[in-house]
């Protein structure tokens, strides 16, 4: 791996209140506004350019993982690692979430697109089981479009059973699809309490270099399931049993390389800084007036995590 780049950047410039306030235009005042406390938060911002992990560094050790976790990893360059278990079809709980967010964008009304990036990002039952009465042909299209075998619709999102060889199978068909941007975004960027008020942070989602998650977990909370992607690889597991089994199961049998989603830091001056992603940075600021000028920011580049704090979000 190549010694991360420092560049500190002012970009005050970039955001900056620019021309002449037209009278009587409160949008374009509230605009401007939202503008300067960008600029503001963006002086002086640091950017710590890492290189992307290979995908050679991530793998899965088979013989590690116990008979109650599933797991499987593809990587880009076509390799596949799993378990003996991978294509067995286990209950989806809220991964199937992503089939059914998937569809919707394609062919949903707009007001029902625009709930699918919180349906995933808060794993939100209420909306996932309003879009499933909507649109009862979500899920079995989605199934059939992208050939998920092991995964089979008993008539309602709750019902549906899946492998975690198509969890992996079905994220890495759409992760780089621009059409898909509400699911993966969702993704990247999961509330920390889900909307039934369970913890998101087990799993998948504890290895080091993932990008972004689906959690997913039975109404016992007996079952757990995830599915994330890194650089150069998707990786699925599900487990019968608590979250810190599924955890301590996945960390067990699966290594990656690369800095733990929300945890990374740098230093300053002898200050420890906490960092967030550039894709964490983009997925914050997607229905904002600033969106655009953030698309040329790298998903890989560390920012500083208060920039986060202060950017007006979604």
């Amino acid at each position: 791996m190549r010694r991360p780049l420092c560049i500190i950047q002012r970009l005050g410039r970039a955001t900056g209140s620019g021309g002449p306030r037209s009278a009587g235009t409160a949008h374009a005042t509230h605009g401007a506004r939202v503008s300067r406390t960008v600029a503001a938060a963006m002086s002086g911002l640091i950017v710590l350019a890492t290189s992307m992990i290979p995908a050679a560094a991530a793998t899965v050790d088979v013989a590690a993982a116990p008979a109650r976790t599933q797991i499987i990893m593809m990587k880009d360059n076509g390799e596949v690692i799993e378990t003996p278990g991978a294509h067995e079809s286990r209950a989806s709980l809220s991964i199937v979430k992503l089939y059914l967010g998937h569809w919707v964008l394609q062919h949903g009304a707009p007001e029902d697109k625009a709930l699918v990036y919180e349906m995933i990002r808060s794993s939100h039952d209420g909306i996932a089981s309003n879009l499933d009465r909507k649109y009862r042909q979500a899920i079995p299209d989605t199934i059939g479009r992208f050939r998920l075998a092991e995964t089979n619709y008993r008539g309602r999102w709750g019902d549906t059973t899946t492998s975690v060889h198509d969890m992996a199978a079905f994220v890495r068909a759409v992760r780089t699809d621009p059409a898909a941007r509400p699911l993966i975004d969702g993704m990247r960027n999961p509330a920390a309490v889900a909307a039934d008020g369970y913890p998101q942070n087990f799993g998948t989602a504890t290895l080091p270099g993932i990008e972004g998650t689906k959690f997913g977990w039975s109404d016992k909370r007996d079952v757990h399931a995830t599915v994330s992607f890194g650089p150069g690889f998707v990786v699925a597991a599900h487990t019968f049993g608590s979250a810190q089994v599924h955890t301590d199961d996945v960390r067990r049998a699966v290594h990656t390389d690369g800095p733990v989603a929300g945890t990374q830091q740098i230093q300053i001056g002898g200050v420890t800084i906490p960092v967030a992603s550039g894709a964490e940075l983009k997925a914050r600021t997607r229905c904002t007036k600033t969106e655009q000028f953030w698309q040329g920011v790298p998903d890989t580049v560390l920012v500083p995590r208060y920039v986060l704090d202060v950017i007006p979000a979604c």
